[in-house]
């Protein structure tokens, strides 16, 4: 047991679990008589938050220990690196008595608890002895996801190999930078920092096999994460060549790896891949040889091998098994049709298994495992979708909404595979959002780090095993409600890291479609939490790098412009001084007349984009010069455009904008949580009543003014509804309190056509009313509508106010009958209108028609003459 340097002469405590790496942080924090909150102030962080810490609730984020130890006044290096490393190990704990490690799978630690795979890793020792007497030892082993390959590789065959004589044994995945990951495998006894062995390795790789100090044995779990992970081709190819050519299997490496030809030893590799990535490493040909010369099928367990793992590890444990548990898996693991064989389990069942087996021993606290508990824990089916729903069920909403974004960082999608893991760097964290927001965000990740559903490293954050990504209906319906947005998003994040490691290059900035895209996706509601600070600054960049380069353009065109305008007048005055001097000749006076308006005339309609004030003169000019058909026809076009006046918000993006029935006021909500009114009787000249409303702490998505335009509706990210008397627009007034009721974002707010009912569409997927007869004295109008299957984006009334709409993010609109009584009633089902989600609806004066908007950049027009069967009328 070490020296403890913040206890003089005394031995460092021993750090079992979480309870007592709490204790110890109270030691130090009552040895320097400081309460909680004095150490929460000290950091900025929440006194809840801290008060976990070191209350042994939670782990605190290996980045945060060092500063809440020197808060604490221990400062010694070797005591936080101590601490830091028990915090590494207690966050991939396992329990010392768990016989099944859930979706975690075995490690090579476990070998002891490792049961039913004894022949295939005997085959598999055999094929790698095989291949390294033939001088080619490069094995495959190949299986579907969950059919137990990085079982049999960490807890099968690495532990027989480490027990034979004379060879290392390096296990790793390939990550990121499968050449870095390398190099470090092959760094000890070679006398070289990592660095200087990854440029070996790119340039000379069969000269470096020669170097190699010892015999060694490569295992690559999760080999597909060169193909998935790794985005620099450049370096994938390298990684693939090195493994060749250390292995000697690669072209022109036969010096090495023929025997009885090299002294030197050689380098064995054994690599795990999963099947459906078996096309992706056939287009490379040296990968191609190695899967057609050797490669090991994990194939299924047979009923007598899944009887020996789930019986063994728990003999071994001392855990006892309830008569009659394992023929009730065994039945539950039985695929549908056995084909003749004896085939235990459906492919992918077995991290099912385990978690289950997992979930079970943790509820009879890894005594003994039950039947009763089996099915609590939701059995082979439900078990891993029991855990997670759990855990996530446990947060609040706030919470929620960051373990949504943290899965969808932690998944690749894919349009030719299966969806994969994508490792996360805790620093993609830390860059998410404030001190207190990372730390609730890195909170949230210990929870289902807890259960085994995340697992963590010192560096990294990956889900624990592809089985969750279909197994937890909820992470389902998030990837697939939103597979394009993931996908941007993805981008953005790799892009952004890529700016910030290239020290802010503008030239890494996005462009074009890329930022159209990303922009797009960003300012869409429903991805308002999803950037992090970095992505939001990266995007921004790109933005007014764009302005500024639109801008440039702009004034280069606009230079012209000038110049052609220039000339035109140079030219008029020439004409019309060549007209007075010429006065005598009638027909070369019209000719040159009518040339100078035509001139003129084309003039104008060059700068009427860009300036349409210059263009309506210049019109003017050619029409007074010459009635010419161009001159007319120039006129006419200025005449038709529209005089523009720009609203500017310095305070942040608009998000909702609402304009009064009689057209004389108009109310704007912006991100920044505020609300402003204009008075718009002059709509070329609009002036701001006073300054901006304070209406929430955070974005405002909505706004609606009452028909009399008395009244003004604002909701947001609040999840409240706030009126304000606006019948003096310059001295506007709140009226109540907040409606409340909503339990998630409100999206739209609408009223009645005779003001007397006000709806809200809110993301808890419901719609929501209140009677304001009284605005200062509104009610809640009975339990809210629900029927939609996802947020509800968009509410109208019809003008008749017979018909209330709702759009939702399923792609429905939904109607309801408004009686007299005031309370809706459903008018069917609804319809489909959109392929993604409705956003927008709008009846037409009549209220026979409505028009629908959606997320697939389409408008439908549905006839709701009849709201129980509506009718879509014509093409979208």
């Amino acid at each position: 047991m070490s020296e403890d340097p913040a206890r003089p002469g005394g031995a460092r405590r021993p750090i079992a679990d979480r309870a007592d790496f709490g204790r110890e942080l109270t030691s130090f924090r009552e040895r320097a008589g400081l309460t909680v909150r004095e150490v929460a102030k000290a950091l900025d962080r929440r006194s809840a938050t801290i008060g976990g810490y070191f209350s042994g609730r939670h782990l605190p984020p290996t980045r945060l220990l060092p500063a809440l130890l020197d808060a604490c006044g221990v400062s010694d290096a070797v005591t936080v690196e101590a601490l830091t490393g028990d915090l590494i190990r207690l966050r991939q704990r396992r329990s010392a008595v768990a016989p099944y490690p859930g979706l975690a799978g075995f490690e090579p630690e476990h070998a002891d608890m490792f049961f039913g795979r004894e022949e295939a890793t005997e085959r598999l020792r055999r094929r790698l002895a095989e291949r390294h007497a033939a001088g080619r030892p490069l094995v495959f082993v190949v299986g579907p996801s969950g059919s137990g390959k990085s079982s049999l590789l960490r807890a099968g065959l690495v532990p027989v190999l480490r027990d034979e004589e004379g060879a290392r044994v390096a296990l790793f995945t390939p990550r990121a930078h499968p050449l870095t990951e390398l190099a470090t495998r092959l760094a000890p006894g070679a006398g070289l920092p990592v660095p200087e062995i990854v440029e070996v390795l790119r340039s000379d790789p069969a000269g470096y096999a020669r170097l190699v100090p010892e015999p060694l044995v490569l295992v690559v779990d999760q080999f597909e994460e060169t193909f998935t992970t790794c985005r620099d081709e450049a370096e994938r190819q390298a990684f693939i060549e090195a493994l060749g050519a250390l292995t000697g299997t690669g072209p022109g490496t036969g010096a090495a790896g023929t025997p009885g030809t090299s002294p030197g030893p050689v380098v064995s590799a054994v690599l795990g891949l999963r099947a459906d990535f078996y096309p992706a490493a056939l287009r490379r040909p040296l990968l191609a040889t190695a899967l057609e010369e050797a490669q090991e099928i994990v194939r299924p367990m047979t009923s007598a091998q899944l009887r020996r793992a789930i019986v063994e590890p728990a003999r071994s444990a001392g855990v006892r098994l309830d008569d009659g548990l394992v023929e009730l898996l065994l039945r539950d693991l039985a695929p549908a049709v056995r084909g003749g064989t004896d085939q235990g389990h459906e492919d992918g069942a077995l991290p099912l298994l385990s978690h289950a087996l997992f979930a079970t021993a943790e509820r009879g606290q890894n005594r003994q495992l039950t039947v009763a508990d089996y099915q609590a824990s939701g059995g082979i089916a439900g078990a891993v979708a029991h855990t997670a729903d759990d855990v996530y069920n446990g947060l609040t909403p706030e919470q929620q909404v960051l373990a949504r974004t943290l899965f969808l960082r932690l998944v690749r999608l894919s349009s030719t595979t299966a969806d994969v893991r994508r490792r996360i760097w805790h620093s993609e964290l830390l860059r998410a959002g404030s001190g207190s927001e990372a730390d609730e965000l890195s909170l949230v990740a210990d929870l289902f780090i807890d259960q085994r559903l995340i697992t963590a490293d010192a560096e990294t954050l990956t889900i624990t095993h592809e089985a969750l990504l279909s197994a937890w209906p909820l992470l389902q319906g998030w990837i697939e409600s939103d597979r394009d947005g993931i996908r941007t998003h993805h981008r953005l994040t790799e892009a952004a890291e890529a700016w910030h490691d290239s020290g802010r290059d503008p030239q890494m900035l996005l462009r074009g479609t890329g930022l159209a895209l990303a922009r797009g996706w960003a300012e869409d509601a429903a991805h308002r939490l999803d950037p992090t600070p970095l992505e939001r600054e990266f995007l921004d960049a790109g933005i007014e790098n764009e302005r500024l380069e639109r801008l440039s353009a702009r004034r280069r065109t606009r230079r012209l412009y000038q110049l052609s305008t220039a000339l035109g007048v140079v030219f008029v005055l020439v004409v019309a001084g060549a007209w007075y001097g010429i006065q005598r000749n009638r027909t070369a006076e019209k000719q040159q007349t009518a040339a100078a308006s035509r001139l003129t005339a084309a003039a104008a309609d060059r700068v009427r984009t860009d300036e349409v004030g210059l263009g309506a003169q210049l019109s003017l000019t050619a029409y007074r010069i010459a009635a010419t058909p161009e001159a007319v026809s120039s006129l006419l076009n200025s005449s038709a455009s529209p005089a523009v006046t720009r609203l500017l918000s310095p305070d942040g993006a608009v998000q909702a904008l609402a304009l009064g029935s009689r057209g004389r006021l108009l109310a704007q909500g912006g991100a920044d949580g505020t609300v402003r009114l204009w008075n718009t009787t002059d709509s070329r000249h609009p002036v701001a009543f006073g300054h901006p409303l304070a209406a929430f702490p955070d974005a405002v998505y909505t706004v609606a003014l009452s028909p009399d335009e008395r009244v003004l509706a604002v909701a947001g990210a609040h999840r409240t509804v706030r009126l304000w008397d606006v019948s003096v627009p310059s001295r506007p007034r709140p009226l109540g309190g907040p409606l409340t009721g909503p339990s998630n974002t409100v999206y739209s707010v609408a009223f009645s056509p005779d003001g007397h009912t006000l709806a809200a569409g809110s993301a808890d997927n419901s719609v929501h009313l209140w009677d304001v007869t009284v605005p200062g004295n509104a009610k809640a109008s009975g339990p809210a509508l629900t029927g939609p299957a996802g947020y509800v984006h968009t509410v109208a009334f019809s003008p008749d106010g017979r018909i209330l709409a709702a759009g939702s993010g399923d792609g429905k609109v939904r109607l309801w009958r408004v009686g007299t009584s005031g309370r809706p009633t459903a008018a069917g089902a609804g319809f489909a209108a959109s392929h993604k989600d409705v956003y927008t609806l709008a009846f037409s004066p009549d209220g026979r028609s409505l028009a629908v908007g959606g997320r697939d950049q389409r408008v439908e027009l549905w006839n709701v003459a009849d709201p129980a069967a509506p009718r879509q009328e014509g093409e979208p």
